[in-house]
């Protein structure tokens, strides 16, 4: 019988920087990086 095993995941939505690509991906990140320190895995 294998293990189980837990995953946790986070789905989030945010709303893109219409000005710069690069200001909707570091909110991305950001959300990414919470996320991850909230626990999810």
């Amino acid at each position: 019988m294998s293990q189980k095993r837990i995953v946790r995941a986070a789905a989030v939505q945010i709303s893109p920087d219409l000005e710069s690509g690069e200001g909707t991906l570091a909110k991305v990140v950001e959300a990414i990086d919470k996320a991850a320190r909230d626990g999810c895995s």
